[in-house]
């Protein structure tokens, strides 16, 4: 009876010493920080010219979207090319009113953050808005971001 106390105890002891060492002490590896998340945005410059802005593109070789706007108050866009992606194939087809479709391909992936195009509409009235829709972003293995 006093041995099988005795093994009991030492059984007790050898769990809590390897218990011990688990858990949160400093032995794995260290977090990452998150990073930031990839997306598109729209800046308003005022009368009727907006600016596409990539952000956090870190290894996007190849992007397509829309951009909507109220053709009631925006009308007869013009597409530039952003200072970001110069050297990307780019390609813009405005001729749905309301809809304009963006293509870039690059062989070189994009870092960091920076203007994809400009848009200039001739004709505006009052607080159009305009959106960024049916984004695809790829790598340059052509995997989906």
């Amino acid at each position: 009876m006093k041995l099988e106390k005795l093994l009991k105890a030492m059984i007790v002891l050898v769990i809590t010493a390897f218990m011990w060492g688990c858990g949160g002490g400093g032995g794995g590896a260290p977090s990452t920080p998150a990073t930031p998340a990839t997306s598109l945005t729209i800046v308003s410059s005022g009368g009727g010219q907006y600016s596409v802005q990539g952000n956090n593109l870190n290894g996007v070789a190849a992007l397509e979207f829309n951009l909507v706007y109220d053709s009631s108050t925006l009308s007869s866009p013009t597409v530039t090319q952003g200072d970001y992606i110069s050297g990307a194939l780019f390609e813009s087809n405005a001729l749905t009113p309301g809809t304009i479709s963006f293509y870039l391909v690059s062989t070189t992936p994009f870092s960091g953050t920076g203007q994809i195009a400009k848009v200039s509409f001739a004709e505006h009235t009052g607080t159009p808005a305009v959106t960024v829709t049916a984004v695809k972003m790829y790598n340059l293995k052509g995997d989906p971001i």
